[in-house]
């Protein structure tokens, strides 16, 4: 098993910039004997699929000879962008080193104390030209983003402040972005099991699964003038406690399968037409006049 340190090439490369370091090479090395910054920047804009380098050295050069041995192990792990770019490529990389960590935080919870990495608190940039407009369509500077991996991956790093205000947040940075309604839209309904047992699933436009019940709630907010409903349900809780969830909104055609399995049942007193989920019981509004 591999047991060399992960190095992050992105940082490496920056503090090879900043310190004029050198790193040696035992097995090929270059005319001057080491690797310079120049080699590290053809590593770093390249965008090699590799980089665990491990300590005992690495062959020197933009385009080393691969009949030559070495003793370098170069790991392929994760795509490593390129360092330059536009602004919606930098924060595409930065949202996928933050996606990347929060999946690994779950494994670091019986971590102790000392063992586990240092957490920084994130730079505020202030608005972020993000928009996610009621349809569930995302925009940057007012260009849609048309590839749904992209959406589902800054979707990854979206938090909501307990002042409701939605952020996109990494380890190094976050940023507020303006959301029209709420920033998913439920597109897919999946039932099971009858009466209290049913399971009602649901399927977002990025892809992410819920199953309403005493946590993922769902709600109907009616529209003031004309009475509309517009049923929601819950995603995922707020960074805070107490702070608000990020919600999905139900699209019409869901909020239809939702109507034919509704049952009547009572709601503080009132008699209300709903549907059960996880042993709860979510009202979608009143019962008609005559089947009260």
């Amino acid at each position: 098993m591999n047991d060399a340190p992960y190095v992050n090439d992105a940082q490496l490369v920056n503090e090879a910039r900043a310190n004029r370091y050198e790193i040696s090479s035992q097995s090929q090395p270059s005319q001057s004997g080491s690797l310079k910054c120049d080699d590290l920047d053809c590593v770093g804009q390249s965008g090699l699929t590799m980089h665990e380098i491990s300590s005992s050295s690495i062959r020197s050069g933009p385009n080393p000879d691969p009949a030559q041995p070495s003793s370098a192990r170069l790991i392929p792990t994760r795509y490593v962008p390129p360092i330059a770019g536009t602004a919606l490529e930098r924060a595409t990389n930065r949202a996928s080193d933050a996606a990347r960590d929060a999946a690994l935080m779950p494994h670091l919870a019986g971590c102790p104390s000392e063992g586990r990495p240092k957490m920084r608190v994130p730079v505020e940039c202030g608005p972020l030209p993000f928009l996610i407009k009621r349809d569930g369509s995302w925009l940057y500077r007012g260009s849609p983003i048309g590839r749904k991996e992209m959406v589902c991956l800054f979707a990854s790093v979206l938090r909501r402040e307990a002042d409701g205000t939605y952020w996109l947040q990494t380890p190094a940075e976050r940023g507020r972005i303006e959301v029209e309604d709420v920033p998913f839209i439920a597109v897919e309904l999946d039932w099971g099991g009858c009466g209290r047992q049913q399971r009602l699933t649901f399927r977002t436009n990025v892809d992410e699964i819920i199953t309403a019940g005493p946590e993922h709630r769902i709600r109907v907010s009616y529209d003031l003038l004309t009475c509309e409903p517009t049923p929601y349900v819950a995603v995922r809780p707020g960074v805070r406690p107490g702070a608000p969830w990020i919600e999905a909104r139900i699209s019409r055609a869901v909020y239809y399968e939702l109507v034919a399995l509704a049952v009547p049942g009572v709601v503080q007193g009132r008699c209300m037409l709903g549907v059960w989920s996880c042993g709860c019981f979510f009202a979608l509004g009143d019962m008609p006049p005559g089947e009260k």
